[in-house]
């Protein structure tokens, strides 16, 4: 699936409007303002795992400089432009997931990390947002889930694509071994 067809699709799903985009624009500053904090705890809250805290400890200052590419991540989520190169910049995060193999379990918890930090710091700003945190929240629950929607397809095609090269076939046989599974394609074989 292409970028920017990924992120039309997941915008339409998720229901991601213009009302979604002014939020996360309002919100932006007062969140972004605590980036260096939610990256020491989206890094500690990974290095739990001693998958992912190898995979981070790889070669000296690697948190450092991942931490920094974390907060520019960040920063994009409010920046309000959501286009073609947004959708290229998350494809290739997604990718290169895939790249150093960070299991999607754990993103999956990493992206819940970063939600629940920029909850606590949104509900602490509640008077400066005149109110209920609620919509802000949501739509950054939409957001989060659209760039998690990149490195989960990120993984799916990078899996459909190695084994199509390692087994010699193409991608709709293996959909039907994944939807009826190899032993139904066997009988049906059979049967010919």
């Amino acid at each position: 699936m292409h970028p920017m067809e990924l992120l039309k699709t997941m915008k339409t799903l998720l229901d991601f409007n213009d009302t979604d985009v002014a939020h996360l624009k309002t919100i932006g500053p007062l969140l972004t303002a605590n980036s260096a904090e939610m990256a020491e705890c989206f890094y500690t809250s990974l290095e739990k795992i001693e998958e992912c805290r190898q995979i981070i400890a790889t070669y000296p200052d690697r948190r450092a400089k991942l931490q920094g590419t974390l907060i520019g991540w960040y920063a994009g989520i409010f920046s309000g432009i959501y286009d073609e190169t947004y959708a290229a910049q998350r494809w290739i995060i997604g990718l290169v997931h895939v790249k150093v193999w960070i299991p999607p379990q754990y993103v999956v918890g990493a992206i819940e990390t970063v939600y629940a930090f920029s909850a606590k710091k949104l509900k602490a700003q509640e008077a400066t947002l005149g109110g209920d945190v609620m919509p802000y929240l949501e739509s950054l629950a939409k957001m989060l889930s659209i760039d998690l929607a990149f490195i989960e397809q990120s993984y799916a095609e990078s899996m459909n694509k190695a084994l199509s090269q390692e087994i010699g076939t193409n991608e709709s046989l293996l959909r039907r071994v994944v939807e009826t599974g190899v032993s139904t394609l066997l009988k049906e074989i059979r049967q010919d």
